[in-house]
């Protein structure tokens, strides 16, 4: 892979670097732990006392919790309590099948997501590739990889770098019509986080514009096109079985009441912010400050998915509709928006654009200090 990558033009004298840098700046997230006073489920840690404490700050906090539950216990038979139905089997069936090598479940959680983190820059690279010159393209992968809250959340056991690499390999295999891989990867995605289910929709429609100008045939388009029934039947089976385990073949949609997930508008998102069902389970946090703390990541990403229309409109249709979910979610989803809109990675494709080598270091050690400073919001506060 990393052969591949060293092969093209110019490519071979910047890639240390750029390695060099993702995994200084990772290093300076993760060190910066030391200096914090992690809350969220730090109160449970005292029964743990033979894991290290940065393993647990890493590994055991918020979202991370629900995912090592599910990979330790699997998902409960309930009518009543479908909380963790919103969160899909893929990541915590890695984490459970890493464990054994691992020595815990957290260090399993930590493990996969770096090294899908690693494994999602250089597939979002290949993807530049096809938009760019190879040094532009890298330079895009430098800042997708360094951008705040990629970087935080890359580095805690979280499913975002997993669904990155699984989301960005299916729209590179789509966008060079090898739809069978980029229906495997497809599905992938949609088993890692609940968003990914927006992209068979999404996906699909990018995929029947292409055949409609490409096929020879419609019958040529369809036999391409049929790939998509793989995932649709994956969503089937997978609420198939929480319906098995739930009595309820939507629980995975009823488990967001419990967080007061909903999808609506920005409008909603901030009246939910400011004095909805999130200021309801926040009433010590100062609630302007929080909603514009996720506004500072998401508004500014919102603004530069839009000049992707000069670069591609299927791909400016792709990031707008995640942009618009983060933008428009509300409950506890409303406080992840800035993780969530992550899933508008396309929108990182603006950073191929032109610019002086002093600009673009100049991001990235902006982006790194960001990322430090999500990631101590993620360990000291609400910031999931």
């Amino acid at each position: 892979m990393l052969q591949e990558l060293s092969e093209k033009p110019g490519i071979k004298k910047r890639l240390p670097c750029f390695l060099a840098a993702f995994l200084l700046a990772k290093l300076i997230v993760i060190s910066s732990i030391g200096f914090m006073e992690p809350k969220g489920a730090s109160a449970h840690w005292t029964d743990m006392p033979d894991i290290p404490r940065l393993v647990l700050a890493l590994g055991c906090q918020w979202d991370s919790l629900h995912y090592t539950r599910i990979a330790e216990r699997g998902y409960p038979k309930t009518e009543t309590h479908t909380m963790l139905y919103s969160f899909p089997p893929l990541f915590p069936v890695l984490i459970r099948l890493l464990t054994p090598l691992a020595g815990n479940l957290y260090l399993a959680g930590i493990i996969i997501s770096n090294l899908f983190s690693f494994a999602a820059a250089y597939i979002f690279y290949r993807f530049a590739c096809m938009l760019a010159a190879p040094s532009r393209a890298l330079q895009a992968a430098l800042l997708f990889a360094l951008f705040p809250t990629n970087l935080a959340y890359g580095t805690v056991a979280y499913s975002e770098a997993p669904y990155l690499f699984f989301a960005i390999a299916s729209l590179l295999c789509q966008y060079n019509r090898r739809y069978g891989p980029a229906a495997v990867f497809l599905t992938l995605a949609l088993l890692t986080r609940s968003v990914g289910l927006v992209l068979i929709p999404v996906q699909f429609f990018l995929a029947l514009y292409c055949e409609r100008r490409h096929a020879e045939s419609l019958h040529a388009a369809a036999k391409r096109l049929v790939w998509f029934f793989m995932p649709a039947l994956a969503v089937l089976m997978l609420f198939l079985y929480y319906r098995s385990q739930t009595g309820n073949f939507l629980a995975v949609f009823h488990s967001g009441e419990y967080f007061g997930d909903s999808l609506m508008t920005p409008y909603h998102q901030y009246k939910d912010m400011t004095s909805g069902y999130f200021a309801f389970l926040n009433p010590t946090l100062d609630l302007t400050a929080a909603a514009l703390e996720r506004y500072v990541f998401t508004v500014p990403f919102f603004i530069l998915s839009l000049f992707l229309f000069r670069i591609d409109w299927k791909l400016a249709l792709y990031g707008c509709v995640f942009m618009y979910i983060a933008l428009s979610m509300t409950g506890s989803a409303a406080a992840a928006s800035a993780r969530i809109m992550l899933a508008s990675w396309v929108t990182c494709i603006v950073f191929t654009a032109r610019m002086p080598g002093w600009a673009v270091w100049s991001l990235g050690i902006l982006f790194t200090a960001a990322g430090v400073w999500v990631m101590y919001r993620f360990q000291t506060a609400m910031f999931i």
